[in-house]
């Protein structure tokens, strides 16, 4: 009887193996469809942990040809607690900065000799740096606000623009560069999701319930609450609702950021992450 009993035990489970690459095809694409609420388990994985933005100093760029604002710039900006380089060219600082590092920001002077203020800010813009940019000027009228806006600065000030509306430029900008790392961590861990986890995504975004996205996708009710599960442990996230709001402001940014290019004659963005391929469904696909 105890021999009988540890057989069984011990045999293998005869199952039939599912090639891994098949696991994270839509239903309708993949060629050996799996049958309606098929369960397939995937490994729960858990991210690495993050060193925290908030906690880090912020860097704050400065380019500017005019010796004592310069000076005096980088004294102010030491005062507020931020890391400080300077450069007194465009060149200069293209030649030094590969991308400038966040949190942070680069306030730049637009009346430089050799390359301007504006050329520079083409340049960073073609760079597609996310780094939030203070413009500032000996003077400002409308249109040269509206072509540094479009160019991607947060604020143009005047120099002669007093110490507390410099401060607070500041702060918004790198206020910013915060929300920028953010953006950035969130986009490199959708890209670290499988097509299944993105597919349950995409559904998830579109509003449609658990049950309707186990029709959609040919799975059980189980494994689609195992993906939301992960979604929140990779991404981060305590909620589906905050993960979903902070997806949807991601894919807002970039779309006016695209936006902001089309007028300047600068590229536009590379197709970013789909969720889905536009023959698998109904749905349009998502892009970050």
């Amino acid at each position: 009887m105890l021999r009988e009993c540890a057989r069984r035990l011990c045999s293998p489970c005869r199952r039939t193996a599912v090639p891994a690459a098949e696991l994270f095809l839509p239903a309708d694409l993949s060629p050996h469809r799996p049958a309606p609420h098929a369960d397939i388990s995937l490994p729960m994985t858990t991210p690495e942990p993050e060193a925290t933005a908030r906690q880090l100093t912020p860097t704050v760029y400065i380019v500017d040809d005019d010796a004592s604002a310069h000076h005096a710039l980088a004294k102010f900006c030491q005062s507020l607690g931020h890391n400080v380089l300077s450069f007194s060219s465009a060149e200069e600082f293209l030649q030094n900065v590969q991308r400038p590092q966040l949190p942070g920001c680069l306030i730049v002077d637009l009346n430089l000799g050799g390359m301007d203020g504006i050329e520079l800010l083409e340049t960073i813009r073609r760079q597609r740096s996310d780094c939030p940019v203070v413009a500032i000027s000996a003077y400002a009228d409308v249109p040269l606000a509206v072509r540094v806006m479009q160019l991607g600065a947060s604020t143009l000030l005047e120099k002669s623009a007093g110490a507390e509306a410099l401060s607070s430029a500041i702060a918004v900008a790198v206020s910013a560069s915060y929300d920028a790392i953010a953006r950035r961590q969130l986009r490199t861990k959708l890209q670290h999701l499988t097509g299944q986890e993105l597919l349950t995504l995409d559904l998830m975004a579109a509003g449609m319930p658990n049950k309707r996205i186990a029709q959609e996708m040919g799975l059980s009710l189980r494994t689609v609450d195992r993906n939301r599960a992960r979604l929140l442990d990779k991404t981060g996230r305590g909620t589906t609702a905050e993960l979903i709001r902070d997806v949807s402001t991601l894919k807002a940014i970039d779309a006016l950021s695209d936006a902001a290019r089309a007028p300047c004659g600068l590229e536009h963005r590379p197709p970013g992450l789909r969720f889905r391929s536009p023959q698998s469904s109904r749905i349009p696909p998502q892009r970050f």
